[in-house]
């Protein structure tokens, strides 16, 4: 299977697995009661998969290495900014596995969650 070639719906294969990803994390969001705006071209331009009032969600679903400090530059600072990271491994031509799924942040934003988190389970 050519993972590049075209399907019926104009994605590549390659493409749908992204996509595929994306509504994965949408929905984890969603769960945990976030409203999440998505595939916008406000967001397309400013990297950004999906989007809350709080985080901005770049999604990526590679076997590639990860240029994650790029990513995170190239996002707006008006919230905080998350890679969702789905991280392949190819086995074969046709075959990839998952290794894991990470979420990665710069360390202020990090700490900005560590505060809000301390404060919730202090009651």
């Amino acid at each position: 299977m050519d993972y590049k070639e075209k399907l019926d719906n104009g994605l590549t294969v390659v493409n749908m697995v992204g996509k595929m990803f994306e509504s994965d994390v949408k929905y984890d969001f969603e769960t945990e009661g976030y409203t999440c705006l998505s595939n916008g071209v406000e967001n397309h331009q400013n990297k950004t998969d999906l989007l809350t009032d709080e985080f901005r969600i770049q999604c990526k679903c590679t076997a590639q290495a990860l240029d994650y400090k790029k990513i995170l530059k190239e996002m707006p600072a008006d919230r905080i900014k998350v890679i969702a990271y789905k991280h392949m491994h190819k086995m074969s031509e046709t075959d990839y596995d998952i290794r894991g799924k990470y979420a990665i942040l710069e360390y202020e934003d990090f700490l900005k969650l560590m505060k809000v988190y301390a404060r919730r389970t202090r009651l």
